[in-house]
């Protein structure tokens, strides 16, 4: 083959690739590493069977990772932010294409459960968003503890404590009596948001809350209960309770 013939191959392969990549066709690449498992955490294979994750184990596009009872996963990205799972945790890495160290387009779904996140890398507004069955949210640049629960699809109370950077919001359940269906969570600020409801507050949090979450990696909101079918609560006794994503 003629030197001409293999860079013109060289270059159609190039264009290939990139046209691809614009048309969000998902590779097997890994877009992270499994820095940290504990207990059972397993993810779904294209026939729906369950595919048990390991430590130092990648993570791709399109993997729904679910935690189990006493189960946890730290997955650093190939950007160098961190996401964490907790237990009883069901959360879908979408996808998540990086390019010469700049996210180029996130996207992560959180079913259910604790979750906490850092992502290292500011972008552009928008492309990097987490979903939920309440909210959908820009979370560039942004570090926050979250979780999500209910029974089922019917998961209804979001919460979401911004540790640095602000994440813009959209409430997407039943409207909000209380305020407007999209907020911005500003640093040190907290969300909390019940979908069915409708309600949703935002507020400051305390300075030794705000410094427990901050300093402690492994800290999560306090703990809630679900009362009734589908109405999910805090307990008053725990309002300001300390758990931790490894327990």
């Amino acid at each position: 083959m003629s030197k001409i013939s293999i860079i013109t191959l060289l270059f159609l392969l190039q264009v290939f690739f990139i046209n691809h990549q614009a048309m969000g066709v998902v590779s097997a690449t890994s877009i992270g590493t499994i820095v940290l498992k504990l207990g059972s955490v397993y993810k779904y294979d294209e026939n729906g069977g369950k595919v048990e994750l390991e430590e130092y184990g990648n993570v791709f596009s399109g993997d729904r990772v679910v935690t189990g009872d006493s189960g946890f996963l730290k997955v650093k990205m190939v950007d160098d932010s961190v996401i964490r799972m907790g237990n009883n945790s069901i959360f879908l890495f979408k996808n998540y294409f990086v390019r010469s160290t700049l996210v180029k387009d996130g996207e992560f779904v959180h079913e259910k459960g604790p979750i906490r996140a850092m992502f290292k890398v500011k972008t552009d507004v928008g492309n990097i968003k987490l979903k939920s069955s309440a909210i959908s949210a820009n979370v560039d640049g942004a570090e926050f503890v979250a979780d999500l629960y209910g029974n089922g699809d019917k998961a209804s109370l979001q919460r979401m404590a911004v540790l640095s950077g602000d994440v813009k919001v959209d409430l997407l359940g039943s409207k909000p009596s209380n305020h407007e269906s999209q907020v911005t969570v500003n640093q040190g600020n907290a969300l909390v948001y019940d979908s069915i409801a409708g309600t949703v507050n935002v507020s400051k949090m305390s300075e030794s809350e705000a410094a427990r979450l901050k300093n402690d990696e492994n800290a999560q909101l306090a703990k809630v209960e679900l009362v009734e079918d589908t109405k999910p609560a805090i307990k008053p006794a725990k309002r300001s309770g300390i758990g931790s994503f490894s327990q």
